[in-house]
C-alpha cells in the first residue's frame, strides 16, 4: 500500500491476507530504488494454522467493536472453533472480547464445557484450525485488569474478581497474559 502510493498507481498487489507477496519486486520510484519483499510469517500465529477462506472470518474488515460480558463464577467461551477460554471464580468481572466481528462467541459455564466442545466442534463452533490438536495455557489472575492475546486472533480483557484462566488454542499458536492495554 505504502509503495503504490508513492507510485501513484496500484502496480503492487494489495491484500490483508498473509503469503500474497511471494516474490522480491523492484521498484524505481524519483530515482530510488525499493523493493517490496515477502511478508514475515509468524509460525505462532492463529493465521497460519487456519485454511485461506477462514482468514476472511478472523481477519478483521472494519474496526473491532468490543463484546462485553459480565460475569459470574465459572464461565466458558468457544471463539469460533479457534480457541476456547476458562474463567474461574468469577464475582463481579467482566470479559470483553477484541477479535473479529465475524467470529461468533459462544458462551457458557465451564461444567460440561468440555462435553459441549466435543459435541459441536465443527459444527456450531466454526471455522477450525488445520491443526486440531489443542494445548492448555494457565494463569492465577492476580492483576485485576489483565488482557489474555491469543497471536493472529486478538485479544480478551478481563476486570474484576476471578482466581485463573485457561486458554485452549492450537498447539502452536502462542498465548501472552499481560496487564490490560485499555
Amino acid at each position: 500500500t505504502l509503495l503504490n502510493s508513492l507510485m501513484g498507481n496500484s502496480t503492487l498487489t494489495m491484500s490483508r491476507y498473509p503469503g500474497t507477496t511471494l516474490d522480491f519486486n523492484t521498484l524505481e520510484i524519483d530515482g530510488q530504488t525499493y523493493i517490496d519483499t515477502p511478508g514475515i510469517e509468524i509460525s505462532s500465529s492463529m493465521l497460519m494454522e487456519v485454511d485461506e477462506e477462514d482468514l476472511k472470518t478472523i481477519l478483521p474488515a472494519k474496526t473491532l467493536k468490543p463484546r462485553v460480558f459480565q460475569l459470574r463464577k465459572d464461565q466458558s467461551f468457544a471463539i469460533g472453533g479457534l480457541a476456547r477460554v476458562d474463567l474461574f471464580g468469577c464475582d463481579h468481572a467482566s470479559a470483553v472480547f477484541y477479535v473479529s466481528d465475524s467470529l461468533k462467541l459462544h458462551r457458557g459455564k465451564v461444567e460440561g464445557a468440555d462435553e459441549l466442545w466435543k459435541k459441536h466442534y465443527n459444527e456450531l463452533f466454526v471455522p477450525v484450525p488445520k491443526d486440531r490438536n489443542f494445548r492448555k495455557f494457565s494463569i492465577r489472575k492476580e492483576m485485576d485488569k489483565m488482557d489474555i492475546v491469543i497471536d493472529g486472533l486478538g485479544w480478551i480483557s478481563v476486570h474484576g474478581q476471578m482466581r485463573n484462566v485457561d486458554v485452549y488454542v492450537p498447539k502452536n499458536v502462542n498465548v501472552t497474559f499481560r496487564k490490560a492495554m485499555l
